[in-house]
């Protein structure tokens, strides 16, 4: 009696054994299907997407019409010199995780903010684009933040159906989505009540600017803001304005006159965690008639 109790003892103890084993298995090779998922399958994917979007509108003289057939969402066409930004631009905040076939995509798509409608020209144009760890989307709009990465591109091409443009880098700076790290910049602003209010928003985006850029700006002047999420804080984000080239400008920018601002503003949890001091802040109009704004051109 007592050997088999044993040995049925024994039995349960190799089933037991079996079955983890079984169990670790199927844990091993579920994680490593993830693993490749997120390493490589998605990766591709993602990139060959793009690719097929590059093919059809370069293979057309960058003819955006072409790409209207695919999806009508489509509105522009993003290119920034010595970053793999080459991508189309999509309207509304659905492209957050959905590319231009309207298919699921942790990637997404580089879009334009849903509050800011393109078709009525705005001042401001406001885009977004994931920051991903390959690389691709806007990871690479953080690398403003380094001087002689800026001097390296301190213009770019964004073009919509309508036009093709040229875009001049005014700011890059970091800011906060998260009210308990500091009062809230509201730098996702397409339209402007006045020109005061326009003159205004440059100048907050000025001041807050890391790099400070040798480009002249005015009330005249069109802008479009790039924005992708940042790590310095949590909810953190790294922003690149841009104002577009003027008719008859020359696209240079004479970046040997660019450095960094000695003194930027950040949000107030920066300070916190990584020290400094935080800059004296007026207005424009108060900078202006003190003469400290080299930047302001007015062309009237």
């Amino acid at each position: 009696m007592k050997k088999v109790y044993e040995d049925n003892k024994k039995k349960r103890k190799v089933l037991f054994y079996n079955i983890l084993i079984i169990i670790s298995v199927v844990v091993l090779l579920v994680s490593g299907y993830f693993l490749l998922k997120i390493l490589v399958i998605d990766p591709r994917k993602n990139e060959n997407t793009i690719d097929e979007m590059q093919k059809i509108y370069y293979s057309n003289s960058f003819n955006l019409e072409n790409l209207l057939q695919i999806n009508s969402d489509i509105k522009g066409w993003i290119k920034i010199e010595n970053t793999p930004i080459d991508y189309p631009v999509l309207y509304s905040d659905f492209y957050l995780y959905h590319n231009y076939k309207k298919e699921y995509s942790k990637y997404g798509s580089i879009f334009i903010d849903s509050t800011c409608n393109i078709d009525t020209k705005p001042k401001n144009i406001l885009l977004h684009g994931h920051h991903m760890n390959n690389g691709s989307m806007f990871a690479h709009i953080c690398k403003f933040a380094d001087l002689s990465f800026y001097k390296s591109t301190p213009v770019f091409t964004f073009d919509t159906i309508k036009n093709k443009n040229k875009w001049k880098i005014i700011s890059v700076f970091k800011t906060n989505a998260n009210p308990e790290h500091g009062e809230l910049f509201p730098y996702l602003t397409s339209n402007f009540k006045n020109k005061d209010s326009f003159l205004e928003y440059i100048y907050k985006v000025k001041i807050r600017s890391i790099v400070d850029t040798p480009v002249d700006v005015n009330e005249n002047d069109e802008l479009i803001t790039l924005s992708t999420c940042s790590y310095e804080l949590k909810d953190f984000r790294t922003v690149v304005v841009a104002r577009k080239v003027r008719d008859g400008e020359d696209i240079s920018v004479d970046v040997a006159q660019a450095k960094y601002n000695h003194s930027p503003l950040y949000p107030d949890a920066y300070y916190s965690k990584y020290g400094g001091t935080k800059p004296d802040v007026t207005s424009f109009k108060e900078s202006l008639k003190a003469g400290k704004l080299s930047w302001y051109k007015n062309k009237n």
